[in-house]
């Protein structure tokens, strides 16, 4: 097809799209969809989700009628039902594919994020472009003309492959944009390679400050919600903005992500947390027998806070071994000296100490193999809910219920006390002082007496006082401490999960995660 052939009929394809719409938008005249709407409770899942569907395609419709489409791809894709021949419009402002019927003829508008048509349009022509990830009903593309439009009504106008640029249409003049772009026009077969990469999993996407990495990670937001029909077969954890997590370390990008999540792709701005916010809540979540630790009130010159920083937030990976492993010594011998816990009165008092024996017994039986890694660990609280369980229920029904509360309460800050992150870390740095100050030398290296520092972090951790740089550890070793495994009825009764119950909308835990410039994380973070 010659490309006066192309642009009269894309043009007259814009002109048949937005009348389909907007025939298609009087389906939805009267209905207030909305994906923030609140569903009656009992309402199931599968009506809420054809709701949250139907509100998807009449803001598409919505756009489509307005600005049919900017892009334009002629291909052969292959399914593994085989291969077919493809015309595809695209539309970077709609976020569900949409299927136009206009006198017989089926015209597809998709979303911008379709991994088919961005393969296509970043693809050399006439080239199988096979795809990397699997699990898509989609496997290659092969493009053979394609297009981006700058103006589709009255008539199209924009660049064409193989072609050139349309002549004789005056082109509307284009607003300067700065920043991050939540939609790219112009993408390299690399950034749709990464945006694209796999619908399951762990992506990690590297490159130079300014090659895009953000708005490529923005991007595969939009691409996991709009293209989950994709994927071949079932079993797939399904995306929803209520269960997905955007994570900076950054205050500037703050507000600036926010409104771009909102504003462009049509996101709740509260997907957005900063990593020190997130652990602070954490915190307040788990840690909820602190003993008589607390945070420091004092103030401290900027030098200070700074090498206080550094020593505690340019650690290594060796030293997230190391940090468990002076957990694992602390809960072996604290465990294995349970007489120290207001519990054993409470039980005793109920005239059972035999119970108490038994259970103290249990407790103390702790392997002495060590594991120096929290995953495989024998000391974690799931591990000794295994094997302490008969004789801890023995002692709550041997208290009575008046009483029980009391033992509950007892039992969870003994516990706290034999798995507290303050003393674990305090060891950890007492024996490696020469370390800490060769942290806080490179972190500041203008400090006169980085020594003098370690010296008051330690006193602080042994009057149990913390400042803010602690925080991501204590964080990490209560992450793995705590249980996951029991039900909140079973268990150590008190005991908060390792990963609280969620408390946005939705159901279950995060399905996707977003972590944007993860190289100014700390390990521990």
């Amino acid at each position: 097809m010659k490309l006066d052939e192309r642009v009269a009929r894309d043009t007259t394809n814009a002109t048949r799209v937005s009348q389909a719409a907007r025939g298609q938008i009087d389906r939805y005249k009267g209905s207030s969809f909305s994906p923030t709407v609140d569903i009656a409770h009992g309402v199931a899942k599968p009506q809420f989700e054809i709701v949250g569907g139907l509100a998807e395609d009449a803001r598409a419709l919505r756009v489509i009628a307005d600005d049919p489409f900017h892009a334009m791809l002629e291909a052969e894709i292959e399914r593994p039902q085989g291969r077919l021949r493809v015309l595809w419009y695209a539309n970077k402002g709609t976020r569900a594919n949409q299927w136009l019927t206009v006198d017989g003829t089926t015209i597809n508008v998709l979303a911008w994020t379709h991994p088919g048509f961005q393969k296509g349009l970043t693809g050399e022509l006439q080239e199988w472009v096979e795809f990397n990830p699997r699990g898509l009903k989609i496997t290659g593309v092969r493009p053979f003309a394609r297009a981006r439009f700058t103006q589709t009504a009255p008539t199209v106008a924009g660049l064409y492959d193989p072609g050139g640029r349309v002549k004789g249409v005056v082109q509307p003049p284009r607003r300067p944009v700065t920043g991050l772009k939540s939609v790219k026009l112009d993408m390299t077969m690399e950034q749709v390679e990464a945006f694209t990469a796999r619908m399951d999993g762990v992506v990690l996407v590297t490159g130079a400050p300014g090659t895009g990495k953000t708005t490529i990670a923005l991007q595969r937001i939009r691409f996991l919600f709009d293209q989950q029909d994709l994927r071949d077969g079932s079993g797939h954890v399904p995306y929803a903005p209520a269960l997905t997590r955007v994570f900076l370390s950054s205050d500037n990008l703050m507000s600036y992500t926010r409104d771009l999540l909102s504003t462009e792709l049509g996101l709740p701005s509260d997907l957005v947390s900063h990593v020190r916010n997130f652990i602070d809540g954490y915190l307040d979540q788990v840690w909820q027998s602190r003993g008589s630790a607390r945070p420091i009130t004092r103030r401290m010159p900027v030098e200070v806070q700074r090498a206080r920083q550094a020593m505690l937030n340019l650690c290594s990976v060796r030293d997230l071994s190391g940090v468990w492993l002076a957990l694992e010594n602390q809960a072996r011998q604290r465990l294995r000296d349970s007489s120290t816990g207001d519990w054993m009165d409470v039980v005793a008092n109920a005239g059972a100490t035999g119970l108490v024996a038994a259970l103290a017994e249990r407790l103390g039986d702790v392997p002495r193999n060590v594991a120096g890694d929290p995953v495989g660990s024998p000391v974690r609280m799931d591990q000794l809910w295994m094997r302490v369980r008969r004789p801890y229920d023995e002692c709550r029904q041997a208290v009575g219920e008046h009483d029980r509360d009391r033992f509950d309460r007892a039992f969870v800050n003994w516990l706290f006390w034999v798995f507290d992150p303050v003393d674990a870390l305090r060891a950890y740095f007492t024996e490696r002082q020469g370390m800490a100050v060769e942290l806080i030398r490179r972190g500041v290296p203008e400090l006169a007496a980085p020594q003098n520092v370690v010296t008051e972090v330690l006193a602080d951790w042994g009057k149990r006082l913390y400042g803010p740089e602690a925080l991501g550890w204590f964080s990490w070793v209560l992450r793995f401490a705590l249980p996951e495994e029991a039900a909140q009825d079973e268990g150590f009764r008190g005991v908060p999960r390792a990963i609280p119950t969620p408390t946005h909308q939705g159901e279950g835990r995060w399905t996707h995660v977003v972590i944007d410039e993860a190289q100014d994380l700390s390990v521990q973070e």
